[in-house]
């Protein structure tokens, strides 16, 4: 069923209350708050690293084996670590409180795997990461996808807590992580978020409104403006920003948005200016002493551009309608005496 912009964000599948109620504290509380909550920044996921290549502190995204599973003690208790591994070298996930991940990542299973490795003994060690399985053994591609963050407890679950999401199924049933394809290979949104919300999350939540909100978008500028400058359609605008398929369209759709939102504020400008201007009002000319009296106690002489901007103010004070002007100049000019 087709959305608009202004349905509440709770007609979306997977939405109840308890999401509602956290996508409020983001500002969402309605279809357009969702698809105009824009991403902060964006994760290049589109080029595979080699484990030899890893460098410490460099985000990077790298196709992986699970080769060994073991454990290792933190403040007296056991977490998982898991030991991965590509052609060129080995790597290990520092699972903090992530039991689950044992049965998650099982021996022969191959990853997709995102994230800033520290390197221990030349070895790469991930803590914080998120990963979507290609292979699970004697399965099938394309499984399960998550991230996990380091002694937090929280995984790409709306409840926060010891899960993982599936593929089409953003671990609350808020939808998929993205579009077509898995996240780990493409431009990834990355959010503004609020707690109890991962990006897998929302990053399914924005796409589902997408998929029924974008294709009934209203324009919000005039056809002939929007066929000049070639612009895409409104939705397919909204799309390209979310999950953009390059830097050149997320740059592109920036800018039409811009525009256009630029566009409106220029149009409530000149309703507004046209409106004041069929105001008309009797005047009465002033005497000017009080400027005489204070242009005879000031030690220098006015500019002539100062002049000239007094006398514009004062056609203005004389005119029918009210004056509607800004005084702007650079620092120091004597915006303040003419005022």
């Amino acid at each position: 069923m087709p959305l608009s912009l202004s349905d509440d964000v709770r007609f979306l599948k997977g939405v109840g209350p308890s999401i509602a109620g956290r996508l409020e504290k983001l500002g969402i509380g309605s279809v357009e708050d969702l698809l105009f909550h824009f991403p902060r920044s964006y994760e290049d996921r589109r080029s595979v690293t080699r484990l030899r290549d890893a460098r410490d502190g460099q985000k990077a995204t790298f196709h992986v084996r699970v080769i060994e599973q073991g454990s290792f003690v933190f403040r007296g208790r056991r977490h998982p670590k898991i030991t991965v591994a590509d052609a060129t070298g080995k790597a290990n996930l520092f699972c903090f409180h992530r039991n689950f991940m044992r049965d998650a990542l099982p021996v022969g299973a191959t990853l997709y795997l995102t994230g800033a490795p520290g390197m221990k003994y030349r070895v790469p060690a991930f803590s914080q990461f998120d990963y979507e399985v290609d292979r699970l053994p004697g399965r099938g591609a394309g499984a399960r996808e998550g991230s996990t963050a380091a002694g937090t407890g929280t995984t790409a679950k709306s409840t926060g807590a010891g899960s993982q999401t599936t593929a089409g199924n953003a671990g609350d049933g808020a939808g998929s992580g993205g579009t077509d394809g898995p996240d780990a290979l493409r431009i990834v949104p990355v959010y503004p978020l609020t707690a109890g919300i991962t990006q897998k999350v929302l990053r399914g939540l924005v796409h589902h409104a997408l998929e029924l909100a974008a294709p009934s978008l209203p324009e919000v500028i005039p056809e002939f403006i929007i066929k000049g400058y070639r612009f895409k359609r409104r939705g397919e605008l909204l799309r390209d920003v979310h999950f953009p398929p390059d830097m050149t369209a997320l740059r592109r759709a920036r800018e039409a948005l811009s525009y256009q939102e630029f566009f409106r504020y220029q149009v409530v400008v000149s309703l507004a200016r046209m409106k004041t201007a069929t105001v008309r009002k009797e005047r009465r000319e002033p005497p000017g002493l009080l400027k005489s009296a204070l242009l005879e106690r000031l030690p220098f002489r006015l500019t002539a551009a100062q002049e000239r901007v007094l006398g514009e103010i004062e056609g203005d004070l004389r005119a029918p309608a009210p004056m509607n002007r800004l005084v702007q100049g650079d620092v120091g000019s004597g915006k303040t005496m003419v005022a």
